[in-house]
């Protein structure tokens, strides 16, 4: 059923990104990929655990507002508002203490009762912009 599977993200993604690592283990599958655009793709539990990890390292008040969430077939589409203060090093970034809102959308393939495959479009320039980062594009 598409409700119980848009039900299952709904309640999985505040958990995983909770740093929650037993919310990992029953949501996750063992051979899930979450797909990066910059090719930094997370393998597996430990790689979601890992990469969980180091992103409360940074932002440990992360949390996020749910806005939407769409399921059809095997995919959940979950769009989100997250929140969060820059109190740890992100991608060599020192802490600023700023306080960050930035939004993004996640797709996720789930089949029997876990999240197979993931793709996440975050608005990074938002983000880079309030972290002091100065962008050029073109």
């Amino acid at each position: 059923m598409q409700e119980d599977k848009a039900a299952l993200v709904r309640e999985a993604f505040p958990r995983i990104l909770s740093g929650d690592p037993a919310a990992v283990d029953q949501y996750i599958a063992s051979d899930c990929v979450r797909h990066d655009p910059d090719g930094r793709d997370v393998r597996g539990r430990h790689g979601a655990k890992l990469f969980i990890a180091a992103l409360r390292r940074a932002f440990p008040d992360l949390t996020a507002n749910v806005e939407d969430v769409i399921a059809e077939g095997d995919k959940v589409v979950l769009r989100y508002t997250a929140t969060a203060t820059h109190a740890g090093e992100y991608l060599g970034i020192a802490p600023t203490g700023r306080k960050v809102t930035y939004s993004g959308i996640n797709i996720y393939r789930v089949r029997g009762g876990q999240i197979r495959e993931a793709w996440q479009l975050t608005d990074w320039l938002s983000l880079m912009e309030q972290l002091g980062v100065t962008v050029s594009v073109g």
